[in-house]
């Protein structure tokens, strides 16, 4: 397929961008940047040879150099903003030469600096080791997760890669409580499930979620983010609504951290320091699929029809009508009615509060309704914060500009 050499205009990294793809948001590998690619250039007319030797101006072109080059990132471009043009060798300055003071001096000031920075250290720790001036336990702060999500739409920016996290704690990914009462857990269930509202260049959609594994972390669909499952639309926007339509409300702008198209499973993260630090919900805890049976009655949490219906969080009675299996393992949770539009990334959980599935799809006009089993989606957010978070975009992949 035909392409053509475009920048970055914010790293002016160089990549080939195939020629179907002018005028669509492709994004950049190294800085995670969104753009629309520009239109390819105009073929050269052709010149008929002149009669005479005519002294034309050398153009600048590339010319292969001896040294290895590392090969150019997948770049991707801010909205509207040209592509940026190779520096030309006459325009790069030499650099000025450093005189041998300026190291021997730097090298004192560091030495100085450092002395400081230890006697200081010193008399910190010994004014916290006393009994008469208490010093208060400095939160631990969250791991920042992959992808960012800005406060304004037009200028994505990109985040620090995700600390992993050790998955071996999520077997039970919060306390079950056998004790409670049906009401007591649809009460926590409905803490813990979130209104998403998320926003890219061309439209708004909303969709549902949880919290579940460490505090801050949301799991969802990929598709109410815009990934797939036949295309790919990044979102430049999403907001996390906790206590949705309460007098609590609180919203919080939320940073994808991974995504699953095949599993259809996304994680994003909000930040527990915003709103004056309010608490955020419990995060859930996720039931054993091979505890489900036909007729076993679940509970579907979520916002069908988005704000259209209202603000406050919906939740439905419904029952398992199948446990659809490929070689004996569960793919998805069949349930009869209780889901519609806008509920999808919402928890369905047992009478017990355990998330038994998440909310994916239905056929219409039917009680035909669909779940991805709790298992494999305990299994995702596992592989997730094992891995700091990554895209596994599967047959997406080609489509997927921002390679990480």
């Amino acid at each position: 397929m035909a392409s053509f050499e475009i920048g970055c205009p914010a790293c002016r990294a160089r990549f080939d961008c195939p020629a179907d793809r002018a005028g669509k948001p492709v994004r950049c590998g190294s800085c995670a940047n969104v753009f629309a690619a520009p239109a390819p250039p105009a073929p050269a007319l052709p010149v008929a040879a002149p009669a005479r030797p005519v002294l034309r101006v050398a153009v600048p072109v590339a010319v292969a150099l001896p040294v290895a080059r590392p090969a150019a990132p997948v770049a991707r471009y801010a909205p509207d903003e040209p592509a940026p043009r190779r520096r030309r060798p006459a325009e790069v300055e030499e650099e000025p030469r450093t005189s041998p003071k300026v190291y021997v001096l730097g090298g004192v000031a560091a030495l100085v600096l450092l002395g400081l920075f230890a006697v200081a250290a010193v008399a910190l720790k010994r004014g916290g080791d006393s009994p008469s001036a208490p010093v208060a336990a400095k939160a631990e702060s969250p791991a920042q997760p992959l992808s960012a999500t800005p406060d304004a739409p037009a200028a994505p920016a990109a985040a620090g890669p995700l600390a992993p996290v050790d998955a071996s704690a999520l077997a039970k990914v919060a306390p079950t409580l056998p004790a409670d009462t049906p009401a007591r857990a649809i009460q926590r269930v409905k803490g813990s499930t979130t209104y998403i509202r998320t926003q890219n260049r061309t439209s708004v959609a909303s969709g549902s979620g949880f919290f579940a594994g460490p505090a801050g972390y949301v799991v969802t669909n990929a598709h109410v983010l815009g990934f797939g499952p036949k295309d790919v639309k990044p979102p430049s926007r999403v907001e996390v609504v906790v206590h949705s339509g309460e007098g609590d409300q609180k919203t919080y702008n939320a940073r994808v951290v991974g995504v699953s198209v095949e599993d259809d499973l996304a994680l994003i993260w909000v930040n527990g320091g915003d709103n004056a630090g309010a608490p955020l919900p419990a995060p859930l805890t996720f039931g054993r699929t091979a505890d489900l049976v036909e007729t076993q009655e679940v509970v579907i949490y979520g916002f069908p029809l988005g704000e259209k219906l209202g603000l406050n969080i919906s939740v439905n009675k419904t029952t398992v009508s199948s446990l659809r299996k490929e070689k004996g393992v569960v793919e998805m949770v069949q349930v009869a009615d209780g889901m519609t539009r806008g509920n999808s990334g919402g928890p369905v959980a047992n009478t017990r509060g355990e998330v038994i599935g998440v909310v994916v799809s239905g056929i219409e006009g039917t009680p035909i309704n669909f779940a991805i089993p709790g298992d494999k989606a305990a299994a995702f957010l596992a592989r997730q914060l094992a891995a700091g978070g990554s895209f596994e975009m599967g047959r997406l992949a080609p489509l997927w500009k921002g390679r990480r």
